[in-house]
């Protein structure tokens, strides 16, 4: 079972730094150099991450993404998790006939999906507060992230319990 999604917009920003004794700060002021935007497949049994970056997010762009990994899955049928946007329909992916199965989160609640929270590690540990002299350099870190984590991937443990568990 495969949850994918992708994180648009991801911003290569140059950041500008000054140091003061031994504390490095960053300055509010920084240079804008593009976006990119990273396709992932998160396996919930293993953690194992399957990952693709992009210059667009498109159609194209998705049906491209889902090929590259389905390649990858060696004729495996698929459950795959991932919200209700427009190019995730299953029309889109007739070709795969029943080797893939879709689940679709629950409209506004993409949050559910477990490849959101690996972009929140991704992101803390590598966007956050870093500095991109280019949309390749960004592209290239989240990518070595992306290996680094596989080889040391587990699974979440995350249970939904419900929205009646809040009372």
């Amino acid at each position: 079972m495969w949850c994918i999604d992708e994180k648009t917009g991801i911003q290569a920003i140059e950041r500008a730094r000054w140091m003061k004794k031994k504390q490095v700060r960053l300055e509010t002021e920084y240079e804008r150099h593009g976006t990119v935007n990273l396709f992932a497949a998160f396996n919930v049994r293993t953690g194992e991450v399957f990952a693709k970056t992009t210059l667009r997010r498109t159609q194209e762009d998705v049906n491209q993404f889902v090929e590259e990994f389905m390649k990858k899955q060696m004729g495996k049928k698929c459950y795959i998790i991932w919200d209700n946007l427009n190019t995730h329909m299953p029309h889109h992916f007739k070709k795969y006939g029943n080797q893939i199965e879709f689940a679709y989160t629950p409209k506004h609640a993409s949050w559910v999906n477990q490849a959101e929270i690996w972009f929140s590690i991704l992101h803390r540990k590598t966007i956050k507060n870093m500095s991109f002299k280019n949309i390749f350099d960004l592209a290239s870190r989240m990518m070595l992230f992306v290996r680094n984590w596989n080889e040391q991937a587990h699974p979440f443990k995350w249970k939904f319990a419900g929205f009646s568990a809040r009372k």
